[in-house]
């Protein structure tokens, strides 16, 4: 074995379906889809023994199937019996003759068992990507209450284009951004919310504490001598300490009574001038 130049000329056949599916399962995802796209398969009751699915591409672990577009396949649905129900499962079945290696799609009705609820028959399962030479893809469960059919219910899940994805992600981005904005601006009518920025130096020794509370000044210049300076549910002080020198330092935050100290601890060998920069968002009532 060898490593394959996939999309490349090698002057003969070298690329097989089962590294076209690998590449289309690990691209579109490993399970199984019907693409949105034609008609996606859909039904149309013609009798109470005969169902038409109609056009579609699907795609299961990575190997893409389709019925043509306006093409169509009538499928037989057998008898129900009276006073009894029966869930039947339309199905696309992917076959691999294990002899001769050649893979094919069909639609198969599989019948289930009649009795007094509506149980599913089992499905063929298989890995596909790991060699498996069978697997079945449920498009319709067809429930038959006594000789009528009752109701057909779709139990495929459909795959998004890639302009669909992006198209509802950049929707969502901008319900996000609006919901954000309009809650910002509305918070900020409600309680009068305003941001400051104040800038403190303090000098400190190696491995030890300096305590960078808000000088008196400073904080009555922005809220008045009259206002707590506390951390009450109106006030939210966060600190970010930004050395002027190469060694570290640590942000805690200690208590006195109810005054909050803003500590900076040093974990370095030398001393120095340090900067820190405030931002206060506080709220007016």
């Amino acid at each position: 074995m060898s490593l394959n130049l996939m999309t490349g000329y090698a002057g003969e056949p070298h690329i097989t379906s089962a590294d076209d599916g690998a590449v289309n399962a690990a691209i579109y995802g490993a399970e199984k889809y019907v693409l949105n796209t034609g008609q996606k398969f859909a039904y149309e009751l013609i009798s109470n023994n005969l169902i038409k699915i109609k056009d579609g591409y699907a795609m299961n672990q990575g190997r893409k199937i389709g019925q043509a577009v306006n093409d169509y396949e009538e499928l037989t649905i057998d008898n129900g019996l009276q006073g009894v129900k029966r869930s039947d499962i339309i199905a696309i079945r992917y076959s691999k003759n294990i002899d001769t290696g050649i893979e094919s799609a069909e639609f198969v009705v599989i019948k289930g068992t009649s009795g007094d609820t509506y149980k599913d028959p089992a499905l063929e399962t298989g890995n596909i990507i790991q060699g498996d030479s069978v697997d079945d893809l449920p498009l319709y469960r067809v429930k038959i209450d006594g000789l009528s059919i009752a109701t057909v219910e779709p139990m495929f899940n459909m795959l998004m284009s890639m302009q669909e994805m992006q198209d509802e992600i950049a929707s969502n981005a901008r319900a996000i951004d609006s919901l954000n904005s309009n809650l910002s601006d509305k918070i900020s009518k409600m309680y009068g919310m305003k941001s400051i920025f104040v800038f403190t130096t303090h000098n400190i020794d190696a491995n030890a504490d300096v305590e960078v509370l808000i000088e008196d000044d400073i904080w009555n210049n922005f809220f008045g001598t009259g206002y707590p300076r506390q951390n009450d549910v109106n006030i939210y002080i966060p600190i970010t300490a930004r050395p002027l020198t190469t060694w570290n330092t640590i942000p805690i935050i200690q208590y006195d009574n109810s005054t909050p100290k803003w500590m900076i601890h040093n974990i370095g060998t030398s001393g120095g001038l340090i900067e820190v920069q405030w931002l206060i968002t506080y709220f007016e009532k």
